[in-house]
């Protein structure tokens, strides 16, 4: 992947460089990934949403531009390894269920 300085942030555990969009979702979709920050402002630079970071119920951090909607982010743990959970409104939840 290029652009943007992404290259630093694009990186497995062992140090290898994701050279491909598909390839950092499909390791970053795995369970017990952890991540820190850095995936959510990489995740802001790649797909077209913005990314809201909240913490303790507060909101720390925003990437990335709305351009098909926001994407609410909750995180625990510290800034360099920690878990985010999606945040999703509950009429929505209701409504994918269906």
């Amino acid at each position: 992947m290029n652009g943007k300085g992404l290259s630093v942030l694009l990186r497995g555990a062992s140090g290898v460089l994701y050279v491909t969009k598909r390839l950092y979702y499909t390791e970053m979709s795995k369970p017990y990934t952890y991540g820190s920050i850095c995936e959510v402002m990489a995740a802001g630079e790649i797909f077209p949403y913005k990314f809201q970071v909240y913490q303790d119920g507060s909101l720390i951090a925003v990437f990335g531009d709305a351009l098909q909607g926001t994407r609410r982010l909750w995180f625990t743990g510290n800034f360099n390894k920690g878990h985010f959970d999606a945040l999703v409104p509950s009429d929505e939840a209701i409504i994918n269920s269906i």
